[in-house]
């Protein structure tokens, strides 16, 4: 599912003009979540099919359980002011806040000098300043649909069935366009 997503918002950004674009997630020694690993596999697939370059980035790893209130300024520094990027994918709507805080602390304004995307349409990225393009999520579709899962799988068992085929479904993420994505900066 992540995979849709990540394209939707790198596709948005690519057409917007930007060919510099870089990725924020929570990337340390305790990032368990799956989700995790696969944003940032779909990240660099869609960097590549888009034909886009993304900053390497040299900001170490997060120790286990650390805030990170300390990572966004050496990222801000890192890929929008050293890297050049002109737009960012966060990994989570916490995660772009956190981002354009520790930018606009720095001076930056988005969208005037760069692009946030982020995952996650939760109610405070409508209200923010800039509100946030964000992908959403099925949140609550997925839980219905683990819901009637489960119950139908409780279900066979009180049957007397085992199910024995595991159920996939796939749930389209879509992306809403708001005021924290635009088309990059023209160099002066």
């Amino acid at each position: 599912m992540t995979h849709g997503g990540t394209y939707l918002a790198l596709k948005h950004l690519y057409d917007l003009g930007h060919r510099r674009i870089s990725y924020l997630d929570h990337w340390s020694v305790d990032a368990v979540h799956p989700s995790v690993i696969e944003r940032r596999n779909a990240f660099v697939h869609a960097a590549s099919d888009l034909g886009f370059h993304f900053p390497q980035l040299n900001i170490p790893m997060l120790p286990a359980l650390t805030a990170w209130d300390s990572y966004y300024e050496p990222f801000v520094r890192e890929a929008i002011l050293q890297g050049r990027a002109t737009a960012v994918l966060a990994y989570s709507h916490q995660g772009a806040l956190g981002l354009i805080r520790a930018a606009y602390e720095l001076g930056l304004r988005v969208p005037r000098d760069f692009s946030v995307v982020c995952f996650n349409n939760e109610p405070v990225v409508k209200i923010s300043i800039p509100s946030l393009t964000a992908v959403d999520v099925p949140s609550v579709k997925m839980g219905q649909m683990s819901a009637e899962i489960l119950l139908r799988a409780m279900a066979s068992l009180d049957d007397g069935t085992i199910p024995q085929t595991p159920v996939h479904v796939r749930l389209d993420e879509s992306l809403v366009v708001r005021e924290s994505s635009a088309p990059p900066p023209v160099s002066g």
